[in-house]
């Protein structure tokens, strides 16, 4: 009977020790689990990050391989309120730059076209926009972003301060429609200082 008891003790023993090790061990695979899910997601938020950069990095290399020999003749803008230049080609000339609103900033071509006759507030009589860059910082970017507003333009590039945007005018003139096909190749000319 004691031989029995002691049996019964053992198997007993060795049950709850056996259970013991099995949640143990199983607790360590949970929590290796969960941290290892965490990090998978993090990893798909630096991968994310990552792409987003390399795009952007792209573009922008993309944008300074516009040759120097076909810039040899452009004339360069400079704006040193935001960090930028632009150089445009030699049939801007006359070209006229007007800031609005703190951020945005029209470039206009001069039009003799006398059945032109769009007369918003962002250009000048006489004159005929051509393209708008914006510039947001990043806060309002942000909330713009939050809020799912529409967003003026293509992005061209960002800094740490702020977002870089540009848009086509939707007027034009008969005599500066020739020139709204430059707007793209000037805008590939972007460069921060």
């Amino acid at each position: 009977m004691k031989k029995a008891l002691i049996i019964i003790g053992v198997v007993v023993l060795i049950a709850v020790l056996g259970g013991g090790f099995w949640w143990w061990q199983n607790s360590i695979i949970s929590k290796q689990q969960t941290a290892n899910s965490k990090r998978i997601e993090d990893l798909r938020k630096e991968l994310e990050s990552l792409k987003k950069t390399a795009k952007q990095e792209t573009k922008n290399e993309e944008k300074e391989t516009v040759t120097t020999n076909v810039l040899e003749d452009w004339q360069t803008y400079t704006n040193s309120t935001f960090g930028f230049s632009l150089t445009f080609p030699t049939p801007w000339e006359g070209y006229k730059v007007k800031e609005a609103q703190g951020k945005y900033i029209y470039f206009e071509l001069p039009t003799t076209d006398p059945n032109f006759t769009d007369t918003s507030s962002t250009q000048d009589a006489g004159y005929v926009s051509m393209f708008a860059i914006s510039v947001y910082t990043k806060a309002e970017w942000n909330a713009m972003t939050a809020e799912e507003r529409q967003m003026e333009g293509e992005v061209i590039t960002e800094t740490t301060d702020y977002v870089y945007s540009w848009g086509q005018s939707q007027s034009g003139s008969d005599d500066t429609s020739a020139r709204r096909a430059d707007s793209e190749s000037i805008i590939k000319t972007f460069k921060l200082k």
